[in-house]
């Protein structure tokens, strides 16, 4: 087993550690779904295999991520990485637009909410002045 590490592999093992950390916090904290914290442990999860297999050189991950590419139909490892690339930024600009839209629901629906509130408020108001319409408490 050979060990080339350099400092590339650090700088991936430690923000693969951060993504753990950060997300499974998160979900703690119910400040993330369980669709987010599924998505960045993936991210982690590749991010930390690519790091240390990188770093080994027992198992070379390159020509097994190479074999995998190959074996789904793309003609190089870089196509098939610029193809996972890009349908990963198509599925967070698919959530984020989900979440904007339902965001933008709850906006509207607080609005009106507010809006009857205000209503009832300035109703409520204008039946504890006094009965004389002209203002004058002769």
């Amino acid at each position: 087993m050979m060990l080339k590490f350099d400092p590339i592999h650090a700088i991936g093992i430690i923000i693969s550690l951060a993504l753990f950390y950060q997300s499974a916090r998160l979900v703690r904290k119910r400040k993330e779904s369980v669709f987010e914290f599924l998505l960045w442990m993936s991210f982690g999860v590749v991010l930390f295999s690519l790091a240390v297999g990188s770093a080994i050189k027992t198992v070379s991950m390159r020509e097994q991520v190479q074999k995998i590419f190959n074996f789904v139909g793309f003609s190089s490892g870089f196509e098939g990485l610029f193809a996972l690339a890009i349908l990963g930024l198509l599925l967070m600009l698919f959530y984020t637009y989900i979440n904007a839209k339902t965001n933008r629901n709850k906006l509207y629906d607080l609005n009106q909410e507010l809006a009857l509130l205000r209503y009832e408020v300035e109703k409520s108001q204008g039946d504890e002045t006094p009965s004389d319409p002209t203002g004058n408490d002769d």
